[in-house]
């Protein structure tokens, strides 16, 4: 049987599209999120959806005792997958004026919240010589942009966790992923402005908007199958549509081949930085071998 999977912030968006995508797969799952109403609809459609066990608990990533007490039942049910999902942002207030309930939540939420679960769940992975980490960044983890300025530092944050990660677990057989969103239909940015109304008007009209599908299930198959984003929009309700709210509201985002452009030093970015971790490796795998042969 499929190993189990770990999910947070599993009530809606991203979280529910991987929760109904591993259980079409046949994972068992471990759900966790503050709204356990919602969190308890999302563990039964799992179910039905071919999940042979979705257990939902209640999980506060920004409360440590809320975090210990998910993963020691998390742990009952020997997970081999955990995906950090849990996070948003707060306001999009400058820094110079942001409130500090906003900042403290922000970076317990993102980054606090995804060391403290990792924390509690990586010796198991690493004993069972088993598992893969997830965590779920942002584009925001490559750039920065008005208004971003707690969030954009925090994805970065989490980015740099995901790399450090890749390099301390080297030779142990956990994976370690680090996933970049763009933009997508989720309720980020009705919980980031706090009303609807607000993220409405926030979206701007001028940039055409990229449809995932007519249906808000075909739109969570297709989040759940790697091309997923945490801008949002309201996430149960009609057609889905991309929603505007982060750097690509920079006018620089908007000329004639800069998209292509960027993509292309991303791209050649990225290739640089995967060499640079193959080195590493490869000097940490060369460092150990020469320990465990120990002295001519």
């Amino acid at each position: 049987m499929p190993g189990t999977v770990v999910i947070t912030g599993a009530s809606s968006g991203f979280g529910e599209a991987f929760a109904l995508a591993f259980g079409r797969l046949g994972h068992p799952l471990v759900l966790g999120a503050r709204r356990t109403d919602r969190l308890a609809k999302v563990a039964e459609a799992a179910r039905k959806a071919g999940s042979p066990r979705a257990i939902a608990l209640p999980l506060d990533v920004r409360v440590r005792e809320s975090i210990h007490k998910f993963a020691v039942a998390a742990e009952l049910e020997t997970p081999e997958i955990l995906i950090n999902n849990a996070g948003g942002a707060l306001g999009r207030a400058p820094v110079a004026e942001v409130e500090d309930d906003d900042l403290v939540g922000m970076i317990e939420a993102n980054l606090t919240g995804l060391l403290r679960m990792t924390r509690e769940l990586l010796p198991g992975l690493i004993r069972r010589k088993k598992g893969h980490v997830i965590n779920i960044s942002s584009l925001a983890a490559h750039g920065v942009y008005e208004g971003g300025g707690v969030y954009a530092p925090v994805k970065h944050a989490v980015r740099a966790v995901s790399q450090a990660l890749r390099l301390e677990l080297s030779g142990t057989d956990v994976r370690v992923t680090d996933v970049a969103p763009g933009m997508a239909e989720t309720e980020f940015s009705v919980v980031r402005l706090g009303s609807e109304e607000k993220a409405s008007a926030h979206r701007p009209g001028r940039v055409r908007r990229r449809r995932l599908g007519s249906d808000p299930s075909t739109a969570r198959e297709h989040l759940g199958s790697g091309a997923h984003s945490d801008r949002p929009g309201g996430a149960h309700q009609g057609a889905p549509q991309v929603a505007l709210t982060g750097p690509w509201e920079d006018p620089i985002f908007l000329r004639p081949g800069a998209r292509r452009r960027h993509r292309r030093a991303h791209v050649l970015h990225r290739a640089s930085h995967d060499r640079r971790l193959r080195r590493h490796r490869d000097a940490f795998r060369l460092r150990g071998r020469a320990r465990s042969c120990g002295p001519a």
